[in-house]
């Protein structure tokens, strides 16, 4: 089950994000705490969509041993909050929700985005999984973690992965998508960790994705469609899923395949 807490009150607007996410305190467990939360566009269902992704992405992401942020759906219908939106602009986008929950992950802080030179660091390096990390985009289909939006935050020496609304970017035979014309995509070469991992000696990239695919196998995809019928009994217009968990299982079904897949992307 998914945690759900109240928010207190409107922080403010977190500049430099595409959705224009916002800052609140919610009330976890008696104690103010803040957190991010996450309004999206809510045309042709796509605030539904966007929504289970992000559940989707941090609830697999913990299932391969990766960092993300604590994440809940807040409650922001109360009145209470609704006063403390000092800004006119989100006030405005906060009346137009049809659905007054909102996905939102943890405030870390202080914290950094992540850059390569931060890589420097010997404790933060030797805490980022670069394999898995690629691998588990590759697998979600995640468009958004390049040069430009790496989408991670350094944190305590840990890289916390965010910003999973732009993955399950599925075609009509996804599976073959990945197994086959992976490499006639070009946000493969994009991902931030790809020229890192491509420069491995050739004895390390033979194995360097087998912790991930030992998860793989181990991965519980099914355990999905519980969250996702929890946020369609919140309100949320989602219809993708199932496409999506199908996906997930396949990929699970031919791991040594998908292994093999993703060494070709980075023996270049």
């Amino acid at each position: 089950m998914l945690n759900r807490y109240e928010a207190i009150s409107f922080q403010g607007i977190i500049t430099g994000g595409k959705t224009q996410p916002w800052l609140v305190l919610a009330n976890v467990n008696g104690n103010a705490k803040p957190y991010i939360i996450k309004l999206f566009n809510q045309e042709m269902d796509y605030e539904g969509e966007s929504v289970g992704r992000e559940v989707m992405g941090n609830m697999l992401a913990r299932q391969f041993n990766l960092d993300v942020p604590e994440f809940a759906l807040i409650d922001i219908c109360s009145v209470l909050f609704e006063q403390s939106i000092y800004n006119r602009k989100a006030l405005d986008r906060f009346k137009s929700l049809k659905v007054k929950f909102a996905f939102g992950t943890e405030y870390l802080y202080p914290n950094l985005c992540f850059f390569y030179d931060i890589l420097k660091s010997g404790p933060i390096k030797h805490n980022i999984n670069f394999a898995s990390i690629f691998a588990f985009d590759i697998m979600i289909r995640n468009t958004d973690r390049n040069f430009k939006r790496p989408n991670l935050l350094i944190h305590s020496n840990l890289a916390y992965l965010i910003d999973f609304e732009s993955s399950f970017q599925l075609r009509k035979d996804p599976l073959e998508d990945v197994l086959v014309r992976t490499k006639t995509h070009t946000y493969y070469y994009m991902h931030v960790f790809h020229s890192l991992l491509s420069s491995c000696d050739a004895e390390k990239k033979e194995t360097i994705f087998d912790e991930f695919i030992n998860r793989l196998e181990a991965a519980d995809f099914i355990s999905l469609h519980a969250y996702i019928d929890e946020l369609k009994n919140t309100g949320y217009v989602i219809h993708q899923h199932n496409h999506v968990i199908n996906y997930l299982e396949a990929i699970k079904e031919n791991r040594f395949l998908f292994s093999d897949a993703l060494k070709s992307l980075i023996h270049e």
